[in-house]
């Protein structure tokens, strides 16, 4: 039987286009180029599709539009950010107990919080304030892991 590939789609408008993966969107548009999502985390993944679409562009003097179309191709994307296709799923409910896996994060919050609720792909942990209260601030599913 044939393993099916995550499917990859671009979102073309007037002044930007946006390359949709199951990991998150890079943007790239007259304003500048963009991540979100996981992608954002993934060491080099940036990079990699930022400078493809530079060094194509100017190989073979096509447009933006042109080579991030290529993109949508699993073994060009295979090739410049393994894992584009494998997202990271943190299934979690109000009440448990986590901590962050980000870096960038843990720095800031080193402990492990509460989780007050969960909405959408966010989760709204409880953390102390400088006041000596307690706040719920939200943070990306994947950014977190279940103690």
């Amino acid at each position: 039987m044939k393993k099916t590939r995550a499917k990859i789609t671009l979102n073309v408008q007037h002044d930007y286009i946006t390359l949709k993966l199951p990991v998150g969107n890079f943007t790239k548009s007259y304003g500048g180029t963009k991540t979100s999502g996981q992608l954002v985390t993934m060491k080099g993944a940036f990079d990699a599709i930022d400078n493809y679409i530079k060094n194509k562009s100017k190989e073979t003097k096509k447009n933006f539009g042109e080579i991030m179309q290529e993109l949508t191709n699993p073994d060009v994307m295979d090739a410049l950010v393994p894992g584009w296709d494998q997202p990271k799923v943190v299934v979690l409910a109000g009440g448990d107990t986590v901590k962050f896996s980000e870096p960038a994060y843990a720095k800031r919050y080193p402990a492990s919080y509460p989780v007050a609720y969960v909405k959408g792909k966010y989760a709204y942990i409880s953390v102390p304030n400088k006041i000596g209260g307690t706040e719920n601030i939200g943070f990306p599913l994947y950014s977190l892991e279940k103690i």
